[in-house]
């Protein structure tokens, strides 16, 4: 995945935060310092990107529109990003693969075989 600018992490928190499929109409509303403008053209980068997928159509008072809902969790996210920041933080290349196998250990979502696979690439190389 892509990382996220700023101003596509407040939109995303956003839509994380009201946990259901939501047109640009209940964004703004939700957070008012965020502007049609802006909001618009960053749901279809969002959704490009992979964050974002489309609901359903739905109506709002004066508009029809799409309603997003979030195609990652915010949990999964952070996750991502630990990742991201564990290899860009890092001083070199090979502490910042180990830094990032780290944070992959301790997320938990390692697979049964997993480490076998890292011995296999290993031993091969």
């Amino acid at each position: 995945m892509y990382g996220l600018t700023p101003r596509e992490e407040q939109i995303m928190n956003t839509i994380w935060n009201m946990d259901h499929p939501c047109l640009i109409s209940e964004i703004l509303k939700a957070s008012p310092a965020l502007k049609r403008n802006t909001v618009a053209p960053a749901l279809v980068v969002l959704e490009n990107k992979g964050y974002l997928k489309v609901d359903s159509i739905g109506k709002s008072y004066t508009r029809t529109g799409k309603a997003y809902v979030a195609a990652i969790s915010k949990e999964a996210y952070k996750e991502q990003q630990a990742f991201l920041n564990a290899i860009s933080q890092s001083r070199d290349t090979e502490t910042g693969v180990l830094d990032f196998l780290a944070a992959y250990v301790k997320s938990k979502n390692m697979s049964a075989d997993f480490p076998q696979r890292i011995r296999e690439i290993l031993e091969h190389y």
